[in-house]
């Protein structure tokens, strides 16, 4: 049986060792991990629960193996039960025992130590070995502009909205309301273009996603509104899902800096060699953005966007359209000195809004269709660990079977039975029925030594209750009951998590 489980162990550790061999070879980097299976996300779902279905297969396998030695190693030989009955204590036989570990010999309580240590690696590692790659991030980019934008029409950065890191200048009666919503749902407008980057073409990363999404927008799928903002919005946002980047688009042709624009003489010259004045431009805004998922401090998931001004929409009572929501856009009219007087200056005195603010109505979404391929990978420095260490266990079994062969530990009750059957105590032990009620009383009276006599025989009821002491099942008990209080929070948390 010894020599079944150290085949198994040996078995195992090279099937192992060949798949790490194999990995290397494969990259060209130890530290890299090795992607080895590369499919749709769903495949890979049930090929990557396949695979961690096969490794706790395995992991059985071998601590079963491991299991057999230290149960063997656990259990008392002969010797060991007379020297522990000579000093009037008892050992176990047939079960796992911490008390026998400190009758038994340092050679066996190491050799245990061994087995024991080299198992962790194969619960807590050998599982993470393996692992999903999903490529599916959290950010998109998000445009708002007309039809004429995917049909060619021309644009120009950074759009008819004119939105730059320079429209909100900090003064004294800082309309603070509208820069929190710049800076928390304008997208990540740390990647805005300055007006500096705009008057000297420095801004090539926006362009390069401007191109991409003008050419190749017409082929995207085309969405309804409802289920644009139901995928993109502020409370699901689940559409990173099967979709990647988004353009909102608007009815209308497209728009002249002048139609919209009430600037100065000076404002307009400004401007013009980059949205020129009388020029079509058909897009709006454009913005670098990210979903999050949080966890509220009540435990309930939650997902959000920083792009939540893309998604401010309103509906008119009896109509049927909808229109983009432009009031949160800019900041307040009556706060003219958040505004930057270089850039936006208005022909009026009072540097009232020069903007011509009216809702646009808006006409469908074209989202970007994901490649949804994901991979399976191997780490190789934790599949290093687990052969590692099946290879210690596998040392420390064949140390085990040199040193110990000719030992007879008692392993089950049988074996126990057959010994004092074969081997009768010495007399100055016992001569009669011997209990352990009989050991206990005589060790405090000091008396172990001295022979059984005749003694009358007391017929008593015994219930099954008893059979498990009290002690046990104050200690079962107190495993089970936080086990199942944190098991019943975390299936009530899961009803109540609103998030795919």
């Amino acid at each position: 049986m010894a020599l079944l489980n150290i085949g198994i162990l040996t078995f195992t550790m090279l099937f192992l060792l060949s798949i790490l061999l194999i990995s290397i070879a494969k990259t060209d980097s130890f530290m890299q991990s090795w992607r080895f299976f590369t499919a749709g996300c769903g495949r890979t779902t049930v090929t990557n629960t396949m695979l961690h279905l096969l490794i706790n297969i395995f992991s059985s396998v071998m601590l079963a193996s491991s299991n057999f030695f230290m149960q063997v190693l656990n259990a008392p030989t002969r010797s060991e039960v007379d020297a522990a009955h000579a000093q009037g204590r008892w050992v176990d036989i047939g079960v796992p025992s911490w008390r026998n570990a400190f009758i038994l010999s340092r050679f066996k309580r190491l050799a245990c130590l061994s087995l024991l240590l080299t198992s962790v690696p194969i619960h807590m590692i050998f599982n993470s070995s393996l692992f999903k790659i999903d490529k599916r991030m959290g950010d998109f980019h998000a445009t708002i502009a007309t039809e004429a934008f995917a049909d060619g029409g021309s644009y120009f950065l950074p759009g008819v909205s004119m939105i730059t890191s320079e429209l909100y200048r900090e003064g004294n009666n800082n309309d603070t309301g509208w820069k929190r919503t710049f800076e928390d749902d304008f997208g990540d407008t740390s990647l805005l273009p300055s007006f500096q980057d705009l008057a000297t073409n420095n801004f090539s990363k926006q362009t390069a996603n401007m191109s991409e999404a003008a050419t190749q927008v017409s082929n995207w799928d085309k969405l309804g509104l409802t289920d644009c903002q139901g995928l993109f919005g502020q409370s699901t946002c689940t559409g990173l899902n099967n979709y990647r980047n988004l353009v909102i688009v608007l009815k209308g042709s497209g728009w002249k800096r002048s139609e919209l624009w009430n600037l100065s003489a000076s404002g307009g010259e400004v401007w013009q060699p980059i949205v020129p004045r009388d020029e079509s431009n058909n897009l709006w805004f454009s913005s670098q953005c990210n979903m999050r998922g949080t966890l509220s401090q009540n435990g309930y998931a939650s997902c959000s966007t920083n792009c939540d001004i893309f998604f401010q929409w309103s509906k008119p009572e009896g109509d049927s359209r909808t229109f983009l929501k432009l009031s949160a856009w800019f900041p307040a009219h009556h706060n003219e000195s958040n505004w930057n007087e270089t850039l936006y200056s208005s022909v009026k005195n009072d540097f009232m809004l020069g903007f011509n603010s009216g809702d646009f109505e808006l006409d469908h979404c074209r989202a970007e269709p994901r490649d949804n391929m994901c991979s399976i990978a191997l780490a190789k420095p934790l599949l290093l660990v687990v052969v590692v260490s099946i290879l210690v266990k596998i040392s420390t079994c064949i140390v085990v079977m040199l040193v110990l062969g000719n030992e007879e530990p008692l392993v089950t009750l049988g074996d126990a039975v057959a010994s004092f059957i074969s081997i009768e105590p010495r007399p100055k032990f016992v001569s009669g029925l011997m209990t352990h009620n009989i050991v206990q009383d005589r060790e405090r009276d000091g008396t172990i030594y001295e022979p059984l006599g005749p003694r009358k025989w007391f017929r008593r009821q015994h219930h099954r209750s008893p059979t498990v002491s009290t002690g046990a099942w104050v200690k079962a008990y107190c495993l089970f009951i936080p086990g199942f209080i944190v098991l019943l929070f975390i299936v009530v948390g899961q009803f109540n998590i609103d998030i795919s």
